[in-house]
Parts: structure tokens; sequence; C-alpha cells
């Protein structure tokens, strides 16, 4: 309307403003962030420094999660693309600014220039006691500060359940004896041959690039299958459930990494590779995941897991003679 000239205020409010009575596309790719981004366009289209604008503008970062942010690449471009536009519209009104937060005892001073930018303050704090401490922010002129507030933590060192969150995976660790054979991975030692399997459910008959990231415990190295030995070819891996064929997969120092384009049939699939001991200890074996790559808040974690492993004794008999002839 703007761009043909038929630029009617009442008639742009009117298309503007949300009818409650028509209901959320609830479609994967685009769900609240794609109307709250579109409508912020409009606005700055039509009115950049209307009271609306901003108004959109909070409404679109209440919408964004801490991890994923909008949800699906698709879902993340449309509130990026309207808040360059609302930044660069309100650009020449911006004003400089000296922002004070305080949280607890401590206090922090973020100065903003008078154009478009960010800045940052962090807080550490111990989870004791953590009632009554108060986070506060003071502005030194009334230009729109919009800001957002991320709190990590990391708890002592504990067992993490799985999660289910549209996934399901477990993961089990079994120990290669010479034969072959499968056994558990019971009293482990350096240099044996470690069978991993991945247990996944999938709810739906039709699964696009899923990617599933195991981490490995840090006394663990993969295997590349290309590499084949004598002792890997000899493996009886028990195959039962349906294998996951991977269109991509990667193996790297700390984790292997497994992606499907496309998975056709809900159920229960398995991948399985082999990881050898590669030093002695006591670690904690990372929860395995599987995500929804265009997705991220559909995703399976596995519970973490205590591996010991002790060093390989060494063989105290004669390894060499000399021949004194030569």
């Amino acid at each position: 309307m703007i761009e043909s000239g038929s630029d009617q205020a009442p008639r742009i409010r009117t298309l503007l403003t949300p009818d409650p009575k028509v209901p959320v596309a609830e479609v994967s790719w685009y769900r609240q962030p794609y109307i709250a981004a579109t409508r912020l366009l409009a606005e700055v289209r039509h009115n950049p420094s209307s009271p609306d604008a901003d108004r959109l503008v909070d409404e679109l970062m209440k919408l964004r999660e801490p991890r994923y942010g909008w949800g699906s690449t698709y879902s993340n471009a449309w509130p990026l693309i309207a808040l360059a536009a609302y930044s660069e519209a309100s650009a020449s009104s911006l004003a400089g600014n000296e922002i004070g937060i305080a949280f607890a005892d401590e206090s922090r001073v973020v100065t903003l220039p008078d154009e478009p930018g960010t800045a940052a303050a962090e807080f550490t704090f111990s989870g004791k006691g953590a009632d009554g401490r108060k986070l506060s922010l003071t502005t030194s002129s009334k230009a729109p500060v919009h800001a957002s507030v991320s709190v990590a933590t990391r708890p002592a060192l504990m067992p993490l359940e799985p999660e289910n969150r549209g996934f399901a995976i477990t993961r089990r660790y079994e120990k290669v004896e010479n034969d072959g054979s499968i056994h558990p991975a019971d009293l482990l030692r350096v240099g044996d041959l470690i069978l991993v399997t991945l247990d996944l459910n999938l709810p739906n008959e039709r699964e696009t690039y899923l990617a599933i990231d195991d981490a490995l415990p840090s006394i663990f190295e993969a295997i590349n299958p290309d590499f084949k030995t004598s002792e890997t070819q000899r493996v009886n891996t028990g195959q039962q459930a349906r294998r996951l064929y991977a269109s991509h997969s990667e193996i790297h120092k700390d984790r292997v990494l497994f992606f499907a384009d496309y998975v056709y049939g809900a159920g229960d699939y398995r991948i399985q590779y082999l990881a050898r001991v590669v030093a002695p200890g006591e670690v904690t074996a990372p929860p395995a995941k599987i995500e929804a790559m265009y997705e991220p808040q559909r995703f399976g974690l596995s519970g973490t897991g205590r591996i010991t492993a002790a060093p390989r004794p060494l063989d105290t008999g004669e390894v060499a003679v000399t021949n004194p002839s030569r």
C-alpha cells in the first residue's frame, strides 16, 4: 500500500492490528516469530517513530529463546531482517546513553553511543543464598534501551538423566573381545576395543535433517571405519534394530557426528561404531544428542555415565634378543 501510493493510515492500522479471531499458523517453519517480525517490518515502513514500533520490538524479543533464538533458520531470518530495518530507521533519533546495572553488591556501567550498537555486562555469582538479590537498571537519558538477560548455571558434577523433547536416544558401551564377541564394558584397560551403540526412537513417519552428536569420554578415541583390520572385522555387532543410514558422518577427536537428510518410517533405529580406550582414568561420558537441525526445540538427550579404565600391565618377559654374531 505504501509503495503503491495508497497509504491510508486508518486502513493500515486495521491491517496491523491482530485479530484475535484469526488462528495463528502453527506451521513448523514459522509461527509467532514470523508474524511478529512481518508486523514490525510493516510498522517501520509505515511510521518508524511510532510507539507501536518499540512495542513490537519488545514483543519480538520476548519470543526469543535463550538457546535457539526464534527457532529454525527461517524463523530466525525474519526477526533479524525486521530488527535491522528498525535499527536503520531509528538511527537518526538515537541518543547516547550510560546504563547502570546493579546486581547484589556489584555494579557495572555500560556506555552506548548515539548510533546503533550493543554492549554487555557479566556477573558471576554462587547459587547459595540467591534469594533477595536483585538486578536493577538505570539510564542517563530517555532514549529507548532494549535489554535481555541470560542466566547460565553449572551444577556440581552429577549424573544427568535422559531427556525426550521429541526424540529418544540411549547409549551403550560394550567391550569387544579378541574373538569378536561382545561383553559388558567392565574392567576396561587401555587398548580395549569398544562397541558404541546408539538406540534412537523417531515418533514421526517422516523426518528430515536430523543430527546425532555423540560426545566421547576423554579416555576414548573413535576408530575410522575405513581403516579395517582383522580385529575390527571380527566384531559381532548383533545388529537387530533397524540401522539409521547416515547421509554424512564425521569423526572428531572428542565426538562422532551423524547426519540423516531423510528418514521414512517411525520407530526404533540404531547407530553403531567402534572406539578404543586410549588412556587410563575415571571420567564422565557426556550425553549423546539427537536434534532436528531446523527445529532445534525438538531434541533428545541420553544420560551421562561414569567410565573407568585401568592401565594395561606391561609384559615383563623378554621381548627382544640380541644376536652376538652380528
